[in-house]
């Protein structure tokens, strides 16, 4: 199993344009899910501009954290991958100083990951 990343309140999920998505989602918690069709979001899309302009930034947040976790990966050892790991989801959660970070994910979870 591959997990390519942990979603956190706000975050959007299946932003692609095939039919079919290449991933699933599980959630580790209880959520709130809202869901838009396609053809509406565009048409939201058209009428706000601005709407399209934060849709693409997080579209490209989205790759710049791939490609982070790429480097991750590739490049990091194991203690040095959990550090960056602990450090990214606090920063996406904007945590106060000493303030406890939530991890409602398994080690099962992070590790794979993490690739370890």
């Amino acid at each position: 199993r591959q997990i390519t990343g942990f979603m956190i309140p706000g975050d959007l999920v299946g932003l692609a344009y095939g039919d079919s998505y290449i991933y699933s989602a599980e959630a580790v918690t209880d959520i709130v899910a809202c869901r838009f069709r396609r053809g509406s979001l565009l048409a939201l899309m058209a009428d706000h501009p601005e709407l399209e302009h934060r849709l693409l930034s997080r579209a490209g947040n989205e790759l710049a954290a791939a490609q982070a976790q790429m480097l991750l990966l590739g490049r990091k050892t194991a203690r040095e991958r959990v550090a960056s790991f602990l450090l990214g989801l606090a920063g996406r959660l904007d945590l106060g100083q000493g303030e406890p970070m939530p991890l409602p994910m398994n080690r099962g979870d992070i590790a794979d990951f993490l690739g370890l």
